[in-house]
């Protein structure tokens, strides 16, 4: 037994037992960044937002799409998506060289979201969050990639 380390006595004289689990810290990390956004995403693209809008019209579709967006889901789902967009492309967020309708092409076609949908306010201001965020810890890509991702906890396999 290792040195300063003591032995949990299970002989309870009828008391009931006041141990408790506690879950690693890097399970919950995995549970909160990987597992919860990917419900949150598979839950939401399983809507039928076509049947919902009841035609074939383009304009009442991103209309019925935007009346049935849940900005907290997207928001769970986009933030992973926005991180490993930047960070694969860190040397040219660091030489300003993306831009938001880069970012809102990559969400759209990874989303299948309409782009109409991601200029609505509220999205909008999510991604906007999301990449001042990286832009005030990382400096405008001043700091080296690493540090910045660890300095927002981000694992470097995103």
């Amino acid at each position: 037994m290792a040195k300063g380390v003591k032995k949990k006595n299970h002989q309870h004289k009828g008391s009931p037992c006041n141990d408790t689990y506690q879950i690693p810290w890097r399970a919950l990390l995995v549970l909160t960044t990987i597992i919860v956004p990917l419900a949150a995403f598979l839950a939401w693209s399983y809507l039928d937002f076509n049947s919902v809008a009841g035609t074939d019209s383009d304009m009442e579709d991103t209309q019925a799409v935007g009346e049935l967006f849940d900005v907290k889901t997207f928001q769970l789902v986009a933030q992973p998506l926005i991180h490993k967009f930047i960070f694969s492309r860190y040397d040219e967020f660091a030489a300003s060289k993306l831009s938001f309708r880069h970012l809102k092409q990559h969400l759209s076609t990874t989303l299948g979201i309409p782009y109409e949908t991601l200029a609505r306010d509220e999205i909008s201001l999510v991604i906007e969050d999301v990449t001042d965020t990286i832009a005030n810890a990382c400096k405008m890509g001043e700091v080296p990639k690493r540090r910045c991702m660890a300095m927002l906890n981000l694992d470097e396999g995103l």
